[in-house]
């Protein structure tokens, strides 16, 4: 029931934001960025008894502006999660995701300040393990759906801090005492810089 939920959440997101208007920029062309993100990664699954993991983020994106309020930016990326293990003879989790992402930019009137809501699709590309170095069971994709907000400076540098909760469960066997569904948390706090390659 959850995930019809954040599905709903999604579609609805994103009727938003190809409904947003753009009169204003009838007449004007509709300028694309190219760009380059990275940060810090403070992970976890939830329900789960690892403490947060921090690792971190890198990738491209192009950015297009649709209007002067919205902007849809298309991301490609890697970026490091897991846990870390409370126990002593127990190793944390570490799962490497290729990342693909369009990321909703609502931005207020006349300022660098703005809201994101996205979707993302996750694939672990390592074959991630801990412990005994067998195969750690994760899911080998991930649906996501994250949300956050920044600020972005005249000079194109962006600062952003998201919010990141997987939809599927990640079907690990370990790190749980309760036989509960356990899914990805990640919080993230990093910088962009995008330059214009189309007026």
């Amino acid at each position: 029931m959850k995930n019809y939920c954040f599905l709903f959440i999604l579609f609805f997101v994103f009727n938003i934001a190809f409904s947003q208007e753009t009169k204003d920029l009838e007449n004007e062309k509709l300028p694309v960025f190219l760009g380059f993100r990275t940060g810090a990664n403070a992970s976890n699954l939830s329900y789960s008894d690892l403490d947060y993991r921090i690792g971190g983020y890198f990738g491209v994106f192009l950015n297009f502006k649709t209007s002067h309020l919205y902007r849809l930016q298309l991301e490609i990326g890697y970026s490091s999660q897991g846990g870390t293990s409370t126990a002593k003879n127990t190793n944390g989790l570490q799962v490497d995701y290729f990342t693909i992402s369009a990321v909703n930019k609502f931005y207020l009137k006349n300022s660098g300040f703005h809201f994101l809501v996205y979707p993302s699709i996750e694939l672990d590309v390592d074959g991630s393990t801990f412990g005994d170095d067998k195969k750690n069971g994760v899911t080998d994709i991930d649906i996501a759906l994250g949300a956050g907000f920044g600020y972005a400076f005249n000079n194109n540098l962006i600062i952003e801090t998201r919010f990141k909760h997987g939809l599927l469960d990640t079907d690990i066997q370990l790190f749980n005492n309760n036989d509960t569904d356990m899914y990805n948390i990640v919080f993230q706090l990093g910088v962009s810089y995008k330059f214009k390659i189309k007026d």
